[in-house]
C-alpha cells in the first residue's frame, strides 16, 4: 500500500506540474497575443497619423503652388499693363513731337548698327 500511496502522490505531483506548465504556456500565449494586438493597434494609429501628416504636406504644397501660380499670373498681368502703358506713352510722344521721335529713332538705329558692326568685326 505504501507503494500505491507513493505512486498516487507522484502521479498527483506530476499532474500539478503538468497543469502549471499548461497554465504557464496558455498565459504566455495569451500575453503574446495581447502584445501583438497592442502593436497592431499602435501600427494602425501611426499609419493614420502619417497619412494625416502626408495629407497636410500635400495640401500645404498645393497651396504654395497655387500661390506661386497666382503671383506669376499677377506679374504677367502687371507686366502686360506696364507694356501697354509704355506703348501708349510712346505713341502719344510720337504724335505730339514727331520730329524728336524721328531723331530718337534715327540715333537709336545708328547706335544699334554700330554695335552690331562692332560685334561682327570682333568675331
Amino acid at each position: 500500500m505504501d507503494t500505491d500511496k507513493y505512486a498516487n502522490g507522484a502521479i498527483d505531483s506530476a499532474d500539478r506540474i503538468a497543469n502549471k506548465l499548461h497554465n504557464g504556456i496558455r498565459d504566455t500565449y495569451q500575453g503574446a497575443k495581447a502584445a501583438e494586438s497592442r502593436l497592431a493597434d499602435r501600427a494602425e494609429d501611426l499609419a493614420g497619423e502619417l497619412a494625416g501628416k502626408a495629407d497636410d504636406v500635400v495640401a500645404e504644397a498645393s497651396g504654395r503652388i497655387k500661390d506661386g501660380i497666382r503671383s506669376a499670373r499677377n506679374a504677367v498681368q502687371s507686366g502686360g499693363e506696364t507694356i501697354r502703358q509704355s506703348s501708349e506713352s510712346i505713341l502719344t510722344f510720337t504724335r505730339e513731337k514727331p520730329v524728336q521721335a524721328l531723331l530718337i529713332a534715327a540715333v537709336s538705329g545708328a547706335f544699334l548698327w554700330a554695335l552690331a558692326r562692332g560685334v561682327s568685326v570682333r568675331d
